[in-house]
């Protein structure tokens, strides 16, 4: 992943928040298919057909990155690393027992993507069962959302949620 002008390492199970007025390209220098996903705070019709022209706000002047920010993390192991972006916060969690990932209403979406085991989703009277590379909404409203593991070794899930301003 270049990021400004500095090349960050991004292997499997590693997540990034690029900062805002930074450009950043992505490529795979590996062989073999890698799976990415990405989330905006911005809206981003250029992604979604039918992909008409746009141009992007831009910094009248290059951003330059801090060389104490962290911009990398893991994010497919263990509990509670969380990067933070101007804009949005990206936190993984071990999901062992029953927890609320949700537990008020918030000005924004949460986003849940399930990175590895099978998760129980309960909220608002449904239960759902989640598998790897299942993504879910929660909407803004919405309080009191539970996550269990349906396996006994666990489940890891990845949280996104977008800072109100």
């Amino acid at each position: 992943m270049t990021v400004g002008s500095n090349v960050e390492p991004l292997p499997p199970g590693f997540g990034i928040i690029v900062p805002a007025n930074v450009r950043h390209s992505i490529g795979n220098t590996h062989s073999g298919v890698r799976t990415v996903i990405e989330f905006h705070t911005v809206r981003r019709p250029d992604l979604v057909p039918p992909r008409p022209t746009l141009t992007f706000p831009a910094a009248a002047e290059p951003v330059s990155l801090d060389a104490n920010r962290r911009l990398v993390a893991r994010i497919d192991a263990g509990d509670g690393s969380t990067l933070t972006g101007e804009t949005c916060t990206m936190r993984s969690r071990r999901i062992a027992t029953s927890v609320d990932v949700h537990p008020d209403a918030t000005p924004t979406e949460l986003f849940i993507y399930v990175a590895r085991g099978t998760v129980r989703l309960a909220a608002s009277g449904n239960t759902s069962t989640l598998r790897p590379g299942m993504l879910v909404i929660v909407p803004a409203a919405v309080r009191n959302v539970r996550l269990s593991s349906a396996d006994a070794d666990g489940a890891s899930v990845i949280e996104f949620s977008v800072r109100a301003r």
